[in-house]
């Protein structure tokens, strides 16, 4: 099946009533699980040279919803760390299948 991924982009500061803004992600993922497909997963980018120290939102969004939390800091490489989450994919860790396929260089 088709493999979706949502990219969460934060600097660390958060706005809204955690417990509102979990709800909601559950009510989205539940969305698609109750119409039979499969609930993307979710990668969480903190940006910035504190956001590492206000990540607890962000690692938990992506423990809980079975993605990959990292930290990118001012001046990091952006493309490589945000590029990465295809890796995920493709060393078959998004899948639920024991006929995974990995290839590595």
């Amino acid at each position: 099946g088709c493999h979706q991924a949502i990219l969460f982009l934060t600097d660390g500061e958060m706005t809204d009533n955690e417990t509102t803004f979990f709800d909601l992600i559950d009510r989205k993922r539940n969305g698609y699980s109750d119409s039979g497909r499969e609930p993307p997963v979710m990668f969480t980018y903190s940006f910035g040279s504190t956001a590492a120290s206000k990540a607890e939102v962000p690692k938990r969004i992506a423990c809980e919803y079975g993605g990959v939390w990292a930290s990118i800091e001012d001046g990091g490489n952006l493309a490589e760390s945000m590029g990465a989450y295809y890796k995920y994919f493709a060393q078959g860790l998004g899948s639920s299948g024991i006929d995974s396929v990995s290839w590595t260089e």
